[in-house]
């Protein structure tokens, strides 16, 4: 039976309780495959990973382009840091893709930053051939809202897709790490949950909350949800 870890480097225990069902949801996986732990303060790490088949580490409401970083911030990123280097396969979802930019020389900015909705996922040549993307439509939907988005990536990152509207939206980092910009784990309904806890965040106008909700329901996102459970299927 696979064992994965689930790190959430977010403040809030009900978002993050949200996050974790719907990374159950969206790989099949039961809940005790599924261990939880929370980067939710200065003080927490990830903790031993002995006896993990892999970890996916959730969304994030920081920035890489903060201008400053608190102790928080400082602790999360010292901790993603070393999951880089962990052998275990490790999958990073959204803010892990642009955290995975900043600090293998890739380059982070706004100019590509998504509203929150559906967005468009191309597979390149090498993401055809990738373990994680391989057997995916060339081309798929999935679930989006980012504030800054990464720009280039770094020495030795490997781009496995992009989209019209994000130009990085999936790379595999090292022989075992990987990242995605869109969120993998959500559909619909998790957006309309993810926005009503994130409202004036930024991520859309208040305004369009229900045509985004409304547009978002209109599609499914099995090829984002299968990028999962095929690293899941990689971490067996």
């Amino acid at each position: 039976m696979v064992n994965i870890l689930l790190v959430s480097p977010r403040k809030g225990e009900h978002i993050a309780a949200a996050e974790y069902q719907d990374v159950l949801k969206a790989t099949g996986l039961t809940p005790d495959q599924v261990t939880h732990r929370m980067l939710d303060d200065a003080t927490k790490t990830v903790g031993d990973t002995a006896g993990f088949d892999g970890i996916i580490v959730g969304g994030s409401p920081l920035l890489v382009t903060s201008p400053e970083y608190d102790d928080w911030q400082l602790q999360v990123h010292k901790e993603l840091e070393a999951l880089l280097a962990n052998p275990l396969p490790v999958f990073f979802l959204c803010y892990g893709n642009t955290f995975v930019a900043s600090i293998t020389g890739g380059s982070v900015n706004r100019e590509w930053a998504e509203d929150s909705g559906p967005t468009v996922v191309r597979l390149t040549e090498a993401g055809l051939n990738d373990p994680i993307t391989s057997g995916l439509p060339a081309e798929f939907l999935a679930v989006t809202g980012h504030t800054e988005n990464a720009a280039s990536v770094g020495t030795g990152v490997e781009l496995l897709a992009t989209g019209p509207t994000c130009p990085i939206q999936i790379v595999r980092a090292n022989a075992s790490t990987w990242a995605c910009q869109f969120h993998a784990e959500m559909d619909a309904d998790a957006l309309q949950t993810r926005m009503d806890f994130y409202y004036d965040y930024g991520y859309f106008s208040p305004a369009d909350y229900d045509t985004i909700v409304a547009t978002t329901h209109k599609y499914t996102y099995d090829g984002a949800h299968q990028v999962l459970r095929n690293f899941v299927a990689y971490c067996e």
